[in-house]
């Protein structure tokens, strides 16, 4: 399975790539936007390809796409690989705004693309209690520096 890893940040460098650069099965690719912090990375987990922008990777004939970037971009890039038909993992959150997140999950569908958002409190009581309400199209992704969940918005839960 050949799988680009998009942004190597402190998520994929500390929970991603230890796993999936051992796993003999999967071919990876990096791709980030500095070039010297991707050779390293790629060099640290002898991964022998790297891509700088994240569109050329539509011709490396790859299985899916993990996305690990800013939460600012995820939505731009998950609607980019869904529309050509590749699969995509993406952290959370996938989109900024609930309409968005619908638009992704339209696109999985009428594509038969697997789209996945990994969320590590995706069972937390706190997450199922705000998940289940009538007005959960109106919130939104904020981040900051706290761990406070306020009406109408949905703060980034990560720690």
């Amino acid at each position: 399975m050949k799988i680009a890893l998009i942004g190597i940040g402190d998520i994929a460098r500390k929970a991603y790539l230890p796993i999936l650069s051992r796993t003999p099965e999967m071919e990876l690719i990096l791709c980030g936007r500095k070039e010297e912090l991707v050779k390293l990375v790629a060099e640290e987990f002898k991964i022998n390809q790297i891509v700088i922008d994240y569109k050329k990777l539509k011709d490396m004939n790859i299985d899916a796409v993990m996305i690990h970037t800013t939460s600012q971009s995820h939505f731009e890039i998950a609607h980019y690989f869904l529309n050509i038909g590749i699969a995509v993992f993406v952290d959370k959150p996938a989109a900024m705004l609930y309409s968005e997140y619908e638009n992704l999950h339209n696109i999985a569908e009428k594509k038969s693309t697997p789209l996945f958002i990994g969320f590590n409190r995706r069972y937390s009581p706190l997450w199922s209690k705000y998940l289940n309400s009538e007005r959960i199209q109106d919130f939104q992704w904020k981040k900051i520096d706290t761990n406070i969940l306020r009406h109408q918005e949905i703060l980034s839960l990560m720690i």
